[in-house]
This record gives C-alpha cells, sequence and structure tokens, in this order.
C-alpha cells in the first residue's frame, strides 16, 4: 500500500510538472508570438514610413521636373508669340509707312507741312530758325519760308518718310515732327491697343 501511495504522490508530481512546463511552453509560446507579431508589425511600419517618404520624394522630383519643363515651354511660347507680335506690328508699321509714302506725294501734303511748320515755330524762340527737310521735300521750301517766314532750309538724310525737324538760332530748342519720328511714336501705341499684348 505504502509503494501505492508513493506511486500516487510521484505520479501527482510529475503531472503537476508536466502541467506546469506545459503552461510554461504555452506562455513561451505566447510571448513568441506576442514578440514576432510586434515586431512584425514594427517592421511594416517602418517599412510604410519609409515608402511614404520615398514615395513623396518621388512626386517632389516629378512636381520639380513638371514645374521646370512647363517653365520652359511657357518661356519658348512667351518668346514666339513675341517674335510673333514683332513680325505683325513691323507689317502694320510697314503699309503705314506705304501709305504716309503716298500722302507726301498727294496735295494735302503741303499744307501739312506748312501746319507743322507754323507749330514748330511758335514753340521755338531765339533767332533764325533752321528747318531740315528730307533731300526729296527740298521742292516745297517755298511752302516751309511762307508759313515761317525768315528762316533757312537745310536737307536732312536721316528723315526718311517726311515732315520736318526745326531748331531755334541759338541751337538750344529743337522741335521734331517729322513722320518718321510720328510713326516711330505709333508701335507703341499699336501694342498696347492691338490685343496682341503678352500678359
Amino acid at each position: 500500500m505504502r509503494v501505492l501511495v508513493q506511486d500516487d504522490r510521484v505520479s501527482k508530481f510529475v503531472a503537476a510538472i508536466t502541467r506546469e512546463a506545459e503552461e510554461q511552453r504555452q506562455r513561451i509560446e505566447q510571448e513568441t508570438k506576442d514578440f514576432i507579431a510586434a515586431e512584425m508589425e514594427k517592421a511594416e511600419m517602418d517599412a510604410l514610413g519609409d515608402s511614404y517618404k520615398m514615395i513623396q520624394r518621388a512626386v517632389s522630383n516629378i512636381r520639380s521636373d513638371v514645374g521646370s519643363q512647363l517653365s520652359a515651354r511657357m518661356l519658348e511660347n512667351r518668346r514666339v508669340l513675341l517674335a510673333r507680335r514683332e513680325e505683325i506690328t513691323d507689317a502694320v508699321l510697314q503699309k503705314a509707312a506705304e501709305k504716309v509714302t503716298r500722302f507726301t506725294a498727294s496735295e494735302g501734303y503741303d499744307a501739312f507741312l506748312a501746319a507743322s511748320a507754323k507749330k514748330a515755330a511758335s514753340v521755338l524762340r531765339g533767332g533764325r530758325p533752321t528747318v531740315y527737310l528730307r533731300p526729296a521735300d527740298l521742292s516745297h521750301q517755298a511752302v516751309v519760308v511762307g508759313a515761317v517766314g525768315d528762316c533757312s532750309v537745310e536737307p536732312d538724310d536721316s528723315i526718311r518718310l517726311g515732315g520736318l525737324r526745326m531748331v531755334d538760332g541759338d541751337g538750344k530748342v529743337a522741335v521734331d515732327d517729322t513722320l518718321d519720328t510720328r510713326l516711330a511714336g505709333q508701335r507703341d501705341w499699336f501694342q498696347r491697343n492691338s490685343g496682341l499684348g503678352l500678359s
């Protein structure tokens, strides 16, 4: 009977140790699973963070590249439009110059020169003025002298279209009423008012 009790105690002891060992094994397995799960989650979060940063850098680089390309394209388009606007302006002013040339050959040109000479003379104060005409307009000298009175008339090769330039006797005040200057002044006006402006 003593052996039986002892066997029973050994069995209970072995069962208790086995149970405790099993519980420890389960606890260790659970702790290992929890540790692995936590490390996996941490690794995934780190990977997501790294991926997000990489994506942000890639998006930033793409935006920068697209922005640079867009700026370059806009600059090139602006340059082309500016060149085209200059071509159109030159063509319009060339046609205007042709009309001015026809006007200088018309009967109304003498009246224009007389009015221009009177207006210029009214601005000048000192001495006998000198009137400069393009060489082709020297034939209109009598019209100018008739409008101004006592003056000298000289040719000026820099006047291409017509009109006159007048300087007072002291050489201090000059009036430029050439058709060249008038037409040149129309360039800015045309570009502002033609609708060909670049904004």
